[in-house]
């Protein structure tokens, strides 16, 4: 008689149903993980996807700047100095927006 193959043996051993979890074995799933994606901080903001036009050089300095900055942090990204800029730019008053966007182009 011959003996079964091992694809076999993995098949039969795959097909067999699981036990279905209950609600709090699911929720304690991750649980002890760092980069669990289950829990949200509070802190967290809602962000919004937004398209966004760029001149060519402006793009090459911002990807320069992530650059320069990364290895000493590695979270920077194009997005992060963006959003930077624009919370430098909320800190100005409409006066002086007006002033640098009357110089500006």
């Amino acid at each position: 008689m011959a003996t079964t193959s091992k694809r076999q043996v993995l098949r039969s051993a795959v097909s067999r149903t699981r036990k279905k979890r209950s609600k709090a074995e699911v929720d304690k799933l991750g649980e002890g993980l760092l980069s669990s994606k289950k829990k949200v901080p509070v802190e967290q903001k809602e962000l919004a996807r937004v398209q966004l036009l760029l001149e060519q050089q402006d793009l090459h300095w911002l990807d320069a700047t992530v650059a320069q900055i990364k290895p000493e942090r590695r979270s920077t990204n194009r997005n992060e100095v963006i959003r930077l800029g624009i919370t430098l730019i909320k800190q100005k008053s409409p006066e002086e927006l007006r002033e640098l966007l009357g110089d500006w182009k």
